[in-house]
C-alpha cells in the first residue's frame, strides 16, 4: 500500500506528453478507475492533457491543452476517512462534488486516445504493462492539426532529434526492423488511403534506420488521427481530425497476451459463474494485486478470480460453501462434456497447474462464509480479498442450516449438512465484516454488488462498513433493468480498542438488498 500524499512535483525531471491507445469500447466505464488505482500502486504522477472541446469540456472552466490537471491536483480534496488519504478515491464522484474529478472519469471512458503528461517514463511503462484495457503506450514526437502540417514538420528537419534517439537504440534496446502504423480512431478507413499517407511520410523525407519489416518489426511508428465521435449524432459529423501525432510505441499491456493464455474456452476447470478474464485482471488492477501477496476468495467457486491473481505473482487461498465444487464431482460445466462427469484432473488446482503457477496456489476450504468469526484465526491474515458472492441468479446462494441454538445439525464426521438459502445482504454484509477483521491495515478488497438500476444512486446505494473506505465503484450492466457494481474498499488503519473489534465485527449497512425483487428485475422482459 503506498499513499500518493509522498507524491511531490518533480524539479529536474521535464514533463513528457504520452498516448495511452485503448483496445475497444468493452468495459471502458473501468478505464479511469484500473489507470489510477495502478499509478498510484507504482507511484507514478501524471497529467491528464485535454484534446478538442465538447459537451465533456465544458463540465469545468479555464482548462485547455496548455492547462493540465494534474494527480494530485485532481485527487487534493476527496474526503478522508480516520486520517487515511489516498488519491485513488474515485469512488462516488457525484458525492464528492470534484468537478475535476467529473470531468477526467468522462474523458477517459469516451475515448479511446488519452493524452497524459508524466516525468517518470519507467513507471508509466510499469503502470500500462499491468493494465488488461490499454492496448498500447505511445510517446509523442509531434503533435499538430493536420497531416500537412506534420508532412511540413519532417521535411524542415524538426524530428531530427527523435530521430537520432530512435536509431540509438529508444530505451529498448538495437533495433534493426521496423514498421509504420496508422491509426485512425472514431473513422475507418481503406488500406489503399494508409499506404498513400506512408507515401507521403516517405516522399517528406521520413529517413528511418532499419529494414522495413510488416510481420515482426523491433520499432513500430505510429501516425495517428484522433477523430470526434459526436455523441448526438452517433456520427463523426467534423471534417478534421481533433489532432493527429507522430508517435513511436514504447510498450504493450502485458495483460494482452495474458487475456488470451489465460481464455476460459482452453482451462481445464470452469463452472457455470466463472469470471470473465478481463474483469478478473481488472478486479487485481483496482486491488493492487502484487507478488507475494496472501489473496483469498470467500466465494471461490470455479477459481477464476485467483487465477488471475496467482498470474500476477500472489499467494492464493479459496473458500466455499460447496464440497462438490472444491473437490471438482458432478458433473462437468463445459459445452463438450455436458452432463458428464468431471475428471479426475477438473479442480482448482488443475488451473494453476495448467498455467505453470502450481506453487501460488496454497489451498481451496469448504467452509461458510456466514460463520467467518469461527473459522478463522482472530488476527489480520490476508493482504487482498477477490470475490464475486453469488445472489441468485445462475448461481444459488447457500450457507449451512443451523439449530435455533446456534449449533450445526450434527458433528459426525461423514455428515454432510443442509444447506439453507443466504440472503444477497447477510453474503454482503458478512463479507465486509470478514474484510474487517481479517484484511491487513491498507488491504484491499473488490467484490461484486448486484442492482437495479431504476433505484441505483451512486455511492449512496453501496453497503457501508465504519471500518472500510470506499476508493472506487463502477457500474456493469446486465440487463436492461438490472446492473452489478465492481466495488472496492480498503481497510482503515487498524486501532486495537473494544470498540472497533465490536465495530469490525458487525456487518455492514446495507441498502435495497431485496434478492427476490432483483432476481424477479433482471429476468423481467419489460422495459
Amino acid at each position: 500500500f503506498q499513499s500518493m500524499e509522498t507524491i511531490t512535483s518533480p524539479t529536474t525531471t521535464e514533463a513528457r506528453e504520452y498516448i495511452l491507445l485503448y483496445a475497444s469500447c468493452e468495459y471502458a466505464q473501468f478505464r479511469f478507475a484500473e489507470f489510477v488505482s495502478l499509478a498510484g500502486l507504482f507511484d507514478c504522477r501524471f497529467g491528464v492533457v485535454f484534446t478538442g472541446i465538447d459537451r465533456e469540456r465544458q463540465l469545468i472552466a479555464n482548462y485547455s491543452q496548455q492547462q493540465p490537471i494534474w494527480s494530485d491536483e485532481l485527487f487534493s480534496d476527496t474526503p478522508t476517512n480516520a486520517g487515511v488519504h489516498d488519491w485513488t478515491g474515485v469512488a462516488a464522484e457525484a458525492s464528492i462534488g470534484n468537478n475535476k474529478l467529473q470531468l477526467c472519469s468522462t474523458w477517459w471512458r469516451s475515448r479511446s486516445v488519452v493524452c497524459i503528461l508524466c516525468e517518470d517514463e519507467i513507471k508509466l511503462r510499469q503502470v500500462v504493462k499491468r493494465s488488461a484495457l490499454i492496448k498500447s503506450l505511445l510517446r509523442v514526437w509531434q503533435s499538430t492539426s493536420c497531416l500537412l502540417t506534420m508532412l511540413n514538420h519532417v521535411t524542415n528537419g524538426e524530428l531530427a532529434p527523435y530521430l537520432a534517439e530512435a536509431s540509438s537504440g529508444f530505451d529498448n534496446g538495437a533495433w534493426t526492423r521496423w514498421r509504420m502504423c496508422i491509426e485512425l480512431v472514431n473513422v475507418s478507413a481503406a488500406m489503399d488511403f494508409k499506404v498513400g499517407i506512408v507515401d507521403q511520410f516517405g516522399e517528406a523525407g521520413l529517413d528511418m534506420p532499419g529494414q522495413v519489416d510488416l510481420k515482426k518489426p523491433e520499432f513500430e511508428l505510429y501516425y495517428l488521427e484522433h477523430w470526434r465521435y459526436d455523441l448526438t449524432a452517433g456520427a463523426v459529423t467534423d471534417k478534421t481530425p481533433v489532432r493527429v501525432y507522430l508517435a513511436p510505441k514504447l510498450c504493450s499491456g502485458q495483460s494482452r497476451a495474458a487475456l488470451h493464455n489465460l481464455s476460459l474456452s482452453r482451462r481445464i476447470f470452469i463452472g457455470n459463474t466463472s469470471m470473465n478474464v478481463q474483469l478478473a485482471f481488472i478486479m487485481c488492477n483496482l486491488a493492487r494485486v502484487s507478488p507475494g501477496q496472501l489473496v483469498v476468495d470467500p466465494f471461490v467457486g470455479s477459481g477464476s478470480i485467483l487465477v488471475s491473481a496467482g498470474y500476477l505473482g500472489a499467494y492464493c487461498l479459496g473458500q466455499d460453501v460447496d464440497y462438490n465444487i472444491v473437490f471438482g464431482l458432478g458433473k462437468s460445466t463445459k459445452a463438450e462434456m455436458r452432463r458428464q462427469k468431471r475428471t479426475e484432473d477438473e479442480r482448482l488446482s488443475a488451473n494453476f497447474a495448467q498455467y505453470g503457477i502450481s506453487n501460488r496456489f496454497v489451498d481451496c476450504l469448504v467452509g461458510d462464509a456466514s460463520q467467518h468469526v469461527g473459522l478463522w484465526r482472530h488476527s489480520a491474515l490476508f493482504d487482498t480479498v477477490l470475490t464475486d458472492p453469488p445472489y441468485g441468479i445462475r448461481e444459488r446462494s447457500r450457507k449451512v442450516k443451523r439449530d435455533p441454538d446456534g449449533g450445526p445439525k450434527k458433528l459426525d464426521e461423514n455428515y454432510f449438512p443442509p444447506k439453507e438459502h443466504y440472503s444477497l445482504g447477510d453474503s454482503v454484509s458478512d463479507l465486509l465484516g470478514f474484510c474487517a477483521m481479517r484484511l491487513v491495515p491498507g488491504g484491499r478488497c473488490v467484490y461484486w454488488f448486484p442492482v437495479i438500476q431504476s433505484e441505483y444512486k451512486g455511492a449512496d446505494s453501496l453497503p457501508v462498513h465504519p471500518c472500510l473506505q470506499l476508493i472506487a465503484s463502477v457500474e456493469l450492466p446486465m440487463t436492461h433493468r438490472t446492473a452489478r457494481v465492481m466495488v472496492c474498499v480498503q481497510r482503515l488503519p487498524m486501532i486495537d480498542t473494544p470498540e472497533l473489534v465490536a465495530m469490525a465485527s458487525n456487518g455492514a449497512t446495507i441498502v435495497n438488498h431485496d434478492h427476490h425483487q432483483l432476481r424477479s428485475s433482471h429476468y423481467s422482459r419489460k422495459k
